[in-house]
């Protein structure tokens, strides 16, 4: 299984991290002369806008074939770094869990247990706004086992909310201990929010909030 512990990971990308960090930097930056912006009516439009220029700075940033490169791995658009680890692109909520449209691929995505790109482990670039959702407040590398995080890295200067990350251990195949890994790692809940970002009083109430 292409699992990565966090030192290997650290290494990888601690040469990129200030160029990660100007991906999400320059889109959101972009955003806020985009004359949408003014104008947004659903907080997914903001998303997609961001996301499409996040993968268009990071083909620039990462164009050619170096240690880390823009690469599309099946439907996922990324970056490939020391052809080791791949890294997506997303929205990411203050607990540092990546907003996804539930889906089987996504759900694959995330189960560190399946091996989707033959031996590359896999983790997500993550930009988290504010709470206030006024400016960019965090760029994370992280990497999560279905619903919990396994370890994260700050793009620039090691933020620290007192959250501690406990190295993920896979499940051996056939010990029927699947519910386990989970028990391993830290489960986020932090600002009321549940893995797809929606606040559970929100939701509670019957709004959403997103």
């Amino acid at each position: 299984m292409p699992t990565i512990d966090e030192q290997e990971a650290r290494a990888l990308v601690a040469p990129h991290l200030v160029k990660f960090d100007s991906i999400y930097r320059r889109a959101w930056e972009s955003w806020l002369k985009n004359p949408v912006a003014a104008r947004m009516q659903d907080k997914r439009v903001r998303a997609n806008i961001i996301w499409n220029d996040a993968v268009a700075e990071a083909k620039v940033m990462f164009d050619g074939d170096g240690e880390a490169r823009f690469d599309e791995m099946g439907q996922w658009k990324g970056l490939l770094v020391g052809n080791r680890l791949f890294v997506r692109l997303k929205k990411g909520t203050s607990a540092l869990l990546s907003r996804n449209v539930r889906t089987k691929a996504n759900e694959a995505f995330h189960d560190q247990n399946r091996d989707l790109f033959g031996g590359i482990a896999r983790c997500e670039l993550l930009y988290v706004l504010s709470e206030d959702e006024t400016e960019l407040e965090r760029v994370v590398v992280v990497q999560r086992h279905k619903k919990a995080v396994v370890w994260s890295i700050d793009a620039l200067g090691g933020f620290d909310d007192g959250q501690m990350i406990i190295p993920f251990a896979p499940v051996p195949p056939g010990s029927g201990g699947g519910g386990s890994v989970a028990d391993r790692v830290v489960k986020p809940k932090k600002n009321g929010e549940d893995e797809n970002g929606t606040r559970r009083d929100a939701a509670a109430g019957g709004g959403l909030s997103t």
